[in-house]
């Protein structure tokens, strides 16, 4: 005859307990009102996983119940402290069915579950919660609506047990677009225990002077060319124009609510090129002024040609101011 121990089932036997009494507890509630959430990283502290080290609960799960089901025993965790596994979907559905029954039904599984033996495992959206803390004072000195839309590091990062806090290292001026950084896990005493490389991506949107109508090549900027908008310097190329300064014109054809970057303006020239000046000679006894046409747009003292309107003949004159140059 065959015999059983009954010590040997002893475990097996209080987890399905446990369970038959979370679902008489539950038996009258519906199947959607509460769940647990598995996590996609956890640590286990002791030989066997618990269900409270890789789950947490959500929606109005019965009093008590929690309680009883943070201290059920799964699987075996890691052997070795600091050793981690990986636990895939199907792998985690399987296991499950397998130690919580019923109960697996209520689960929200993960595409995968990292667990480690001991230490800590922080996830991304830990790492991007530390990272959100940092930058938040110093997105608000950003002038304008600064915020973070972006964030890549590691999945899960593994920790051992001298792990005590996070520091957070700027690698890059803090600005629009992608910014690198570096995230350290510190001990108590200041050791460095891991740092991870880690970017975020910084939206910054400030009020920039834009195109109230198409603007030409050559055409100088008036007041009523000009409207502010709000733009997103992360995808803005070049510096963008605060509305000062001038007069100036465009090196490039501007769109209507485009907005107007310091590499397309220069300033408008004193003499219009087409323009009538007067021509001045300046001789060491003597001055003579006659009228020229200016075949070049020129800024103060600019050399630019002109045209003596009597003679028809071109000479270089420097520009003197809007309606003078002189030839010495």
């Amino acid at each position: 005859m065959q015999m059983f121990s009954f010590t040997a089932m002893a475990p097996k036997l209080a987890i399905v307990l446990a369970i038959a009494a979370v679902l008489v507890v539950v038996a009258g509630a519906s199947a959607i009102d509460w769940g647990l959430s598995i996590k996609t990283s956890a640590c286990a502290q002791g030989s066997k996983i618990l269900l409270g080290e890789i789950a947490t609960p959500y929606g109005p799960i019965p009093a008590g119940t929690w309680e009883k089901l943070a201290r059920m025993e799964l699987w075996p965790s890691p052997e070795r402290e600091g050793r981690s596994e990986v636990f895939s979907r199907r792998m985690l559905a399987e296991l499950l069915r397998e130690h919580l029954g019923e109960l697996a039904v209520r689960c929200s599984i993960p595409s995968g579950l990292t667990v480690q033996r001991g230490g800590a495992l922080l996830d991304k959206s830990a790492l991007f919660a530390r990272v959100e803390e940092y930058l938040r004072p110093k997105l608000a000195l950003m002038g304008g609506r600064a915020e973070l839309a972006g964030f890549n590091a590691p999945e899960v990062v593994s920790l051992d047990e001298g792990y005590a806090r996070l520091e957070i290292e700027l690698l890059d001026k803090l600005a629009a677009g992608r910014v690198n950084l570096r995230i350290k896990a510190v001990a108590g005493d200041g050791r460095l225990v891991r740092q991870v490389a880690a970017n975020v991506f910084v939206d910054h949107w400030v009020a920039v002077a834009c195109a109230s109508r198409p603007v030409n090549p050559g055409e100088a900027i008036t007041p009523d060319m000009v409207t502010f908008q709000e733009k997103n310097l992360a995808y803005f190329r070049g510096a963008p124009w605060d509305g000062k300064g001038g007069p100036w014109q465009v090196k490039r054809p501007v769109g209507t609510e485009q907005p107007f970057s310091l590499d397309i303006l220069e300033p408008v020239p004193l003499v219009v090129k087409g323009s009538t000046v007067n021509l001045v000679y300046q001789g060491r006894h003597v001055q003579l002024a006659i009228q020229a046409e200016a075949m070049q747009a020129g800024g103060l003292g600019e050399t630019i040609p002109v045209r003596n309107i009597h003679s028809g003949k071109l000479v270089q004159a420097v520009v003197m101011s809007k309606d003078t140059v002189a030839v010495r």
